[in-house]
């Protein structure tokens, strides 16, 4: 019969690294950037994150990381390039009393 396998070792350091409280996490000039109205992207986030643990980490850790952070991704609502702002709202002033005779 096979042994399953076990689960490797967690390290110390690893657990230190993303750790909520920690001040040596790669967040503050994050937290800057976002402040000053700039976006702040996983890829530049990993990229600052694998410099200090010394190791190429999952993109998945990183949102893991950013998660137990409470950071989430915050998307603009969506809005056509050419839609006529003034039609629109000519049309949501009439459209009220069309639809409310039934």
């Amino acid at each position: 019969m096979a042994q399953p396998k076990s689960r490797p070792q967690a390290r110390e350091d690893d657990a230190e690294a993303t750790s909520v409280g920690k001040p040596k996490l790669p967040f503050r000039p994050f937290i800057e950037q976002t402040v000053a109205g700039h976006i702040s992207t996983v890829a530049l986030i990993q990229q600052a994150f694998e410099q200090q643990v010394g190791q190429a980490v999952d993109s998945s850790t990183i949102y893991r990381l950013l998660e137990r952070h409470q950071w989430r991704k915050l998307v603009p609502r969506p809005a056509h390039q050419k839609a006529a702002t003034v039609q629109q709202a000519a049309f949501k002033q009439t459209s009220h009393s069309k639809s409310n005779s039934f």
